[in-house]
């Protein structure tokens, strides 16, 4: 059974507010100390992991009331394949763990005992890759085979 790798080389650096516009667009995506001329939403890297179509990345705003994360899927020259938000109004996900269970399955726990899964699937006649969030039930969501990774 194939499984993501985790990984630590990538970085983000924001970029410089605008005098006119208070709200950062993203962040440069830097991979050892080398910029990849790619741009991604988001401030920090809660997560990144390596897998048989790329990277995978999970960022976030550092807005501690209402936290978000985008997932995003980045081919091996560091291109946007797939984007997917977990977002919504007044709502905060603060990421605890996460965790591998195949090459192509994330496994993400945040507060409140509340789960989700991110599957990498292939588009419809295999053009392209999308990201595919799923809520999942709080007891189904540990297993206790695999180190889930805990910030």
């Amino acid at each position: 059974l194939l499984v993501m790798k985790q990984t630590d080389g990538f970085k983000l650096i924001g970029f410089p507010k605008d005098a006119y516009d208070d709200v950062r667009k993203g962040s440069a995506l830097y991979i050892d100390a080398h910029n990849t001329n790619t741009v991604v939403p988001g401030y920090f890297i809660e997560a990144q992991y390596k897998t048989s179509v790329g990277y995978l990345l999970v960022t976030s705003f550092d807005c501690p009331f209402e936290e978000s994360n985008v997932f995003i899927l980045l081919d091996l020259n560091y291109r946007i394949l797939a984007k997917k938000y977990l977002q919504m109004w007044y709502e905060t996900f603060l990421l605890k763990a996460h965790w591998s269970v195949s090459d192509t399955k994330l496994m993400l726990q945040y507060q409140g005992n509340l789960s989700y899964s991110l599957t990498i699937k292939p588009k419809i006649l295999g053009r392209g890759y999308k990201l595919v969030l799923q809520k999942e039930a709080a007891s189904l969501i540990y297993d206790s085979s695999s180190a889930p990774s805990v910030h």
